[in-house]
C-alpha cells in the first residue's frame, strides 16, 4: 500500500503518477491519494499551457556562385515571440542572422555550404539544416587575340573550370552554330 498521485481534467482522471504529460491545455486538479486507507487529498489546482512546436523551415537554392547574392526565405512557422538563430556557413556575409527573414547572403569562398536555422519558441525548439554549392568560375578563351582576314577560319578553345569540379556547359555569342562545344571554328564575314 501507498501513496499515488492523481490528475484530474474536467472531472475525469486523466492519469497517476508522479510525473503527468497533458495532452491538452487546460487546469488540471491534482491530488495525493492513500491506496490503503482510500482517503484523497485536497485538490490543488495547475494549469497547462501546452505551446505550438516550431518548425524551422526555409528555402534556399541547391547552387550560385562566389559573390551572387542568395535570398533565403523562411517557410517554417513560430510564434511572435520566438528567437531565430541562423548561421549561413564559412564564407558568407553576412555570416549569421536573427529574425525570420528573408535574408539576402552571398559567399566568397567557393565549396558546399551548410546553411542551418535554430528557432527557440519558449524552449521548445526546432532545427533545420540545407547546404548548397557555392561555385567560383575560371575561364579563359584560346587564342586570346588573333588576327584574320574576311573569310578566313580559325579555331576558338574554351579553357575553363568550377570550383566545385562540376561539368560546365558552353554558349558562344554570337552564336557559332555549336550547341555546348569548348570548341568552335569562326570564319568572320567583316
Amino acid at each position: 500500500a501507498g501513496t499515488e498521485v492523481r490528475w484530474y481534467f474536467g472531472g475525469t482522471l486523466a492519469g497517476t503518477g508522479s510525473t503527468f504529460v497533458p495532452v491538452q491545455a487546460g487546469t488540471y486538479t491534482v491530488t495525493a491519494y492513500d491506496t490503503a486507507q482510500a482517503c484523497e487529498s485536497t485538490p490543488v489546482n495547475a494549469t497547462f499551457e501546452l505551446l505550438p512546436q516550431p518548425v524551422a523551415g526555409f528555402t534556399l537554392s541547391d547552387a550560385t556562385c562566389v559573390g551572387d547574392a542568395q535570398t533565403i526565405t523562411f517557410t517554417g512557422n513560430a510564434s511572435g515571440s520566438a528567437v531565430y538563430n541562423w548561421n549561413f556557413g564559412a564564407g558568407a556575409t553576412p555570416a549569421i542572422a536573427s529574425g525570420p527573414g528573408s535574408h539576402s547572403v552571398t559567399w566568397g569562398t567557393p565549396g558546399i555550404k551548410t546553411v542551418s536555422l535554430l528557432i527557440d519558441d519558449n524552449g521548445c525548439t526546432d532545427t533545420l539544416e540545407l547546404v548548397i554549392a557555392v561555385s567560383d568560375m575560371n575561364a579563359g578563351i584560346e587564342p586570346a587575340q588573333i588576327f584574320v582576314n574576311p573569310g578566313q577560319s580559325t579555331v576558338l578553345t574554351v579553357t575553363a573550370s568550377s570550383g566545385l569540379g562540376t561539368v560546365l556547359n558552353y554558349a558562344w555569342s554570337p552564336d557559332a552554330g555549336c550547341n555546348d562545344c569548348a570548341s568552335v571554328t569562326v570564319t568572320p564575314t567583316e
